[in-house]
């Protein structure tokens, strides 16, 4: 680790100071956020400024040299600053965004699968100070919900689960797509939503229930393609038997 030692005879004192911590010029008492390697605010440290994105943690080191990916146990937030923490590269996977300081990752855990984010951050974004909150653009967090809901699983949003994504929303930092993905994921989506899309789909369309070869088929594109209901019609009107019912009825 890079460090420079300013000797300053007249005082007797010898100063070190650490590269990528706070020797950064300007700094001092201001925003930042500090990981470490274990709980408590132990171990191995690395301070953060407000600005500062960090796509693959395996290219950072703590002060005592080792590789900060999936090893960050404690943050310590001062000077109003935030942190948004991704549990894979590139700003990607789970995200959490922490405004406080957390004394222990193995106490704050993961809303899809359940698991502490103890060692598991893999990328990383510093925000700057904390404001007044202004008007959010944009729809209400409440409303967003309440479409994904409609959109994705073809019906209202219960009060749990309301409560349970706006808090990842304003908690979290999740975003509207992260919340339809949730939903695209769950058993619910999986085991009943798709296949009464379908059924809709057909009765509308086609005039009739699917049969067991369309519902296979159909229910693979829409979870494995994610396609929309709107597609699947389109499909629908474009087969032969929609084009001979449609000569049917004239």
């Amino acid at each position: 680790m890079k460090t420079t030692t300013l000797l300053l005879g007249f005082l007797g004192l010898t100063i070190t100071l650490t590269a990528g911590q706070d020797s950064y010029p300007g700094r001092f008492g201001g925003p930042r956020v500090v990981l470490y390697e274990d709980a408590n605010f132990r171990g191995g440290s690395l301070v953060l400024y407000p600005g500062e994105r960090l796509p693959d943690l395996r290219q950072a080191r703590f002060s005592n040299g080792k590789r900060v990916n999936d090893r960050v146990s404690s943050v310590r937030i001062e000077g109003g600053a935030g942190i948004l923490l991704y549990d894979d590269f590139d700003f990607d996977g789970q995200v959490i965004r922490v405004t406080d300081d957390v004394r222990n990752f193995a106490h704050r855990y993961m809303p899809d699968i359940a698991v502490a984010w103890n060692d598991r951050i893999s990328s990383l974004t510093v925000v700057g100070e904390r404001r007044p909150v202004a008007a959010r653009p944009g729809p209400p967090v409440e409303t967003v919900i309440r479409r994904a809901y409609l959109d994705v699983l073809d019906r209202p949003a219960d009060p749990d689960g309301l409560a349970y994504f706006r808090g990842l929303m304003l908690d979290q930092g999740w975003t509207e797509k992260m919340v339809r993905d949730h939903l695209l994921r769950s058993d619910e989506y999986r085991l009943t939503t798709v296949d009464r899309i379908i059924g809709r789909a057909y009765r509308e369309v086609l005039g009739r229930d699917p049969d067991p070869q369309g519902l296979a088929n159909y229910r693979r594109l829409l979870l494995t393609q994610h396609w929309s209901e709107t597609r699947l019609r389109d499909a629908l009107r474009s087969s032969a038997e929609y084009r001979n019912r449609r000569l049917a009825l004239r």
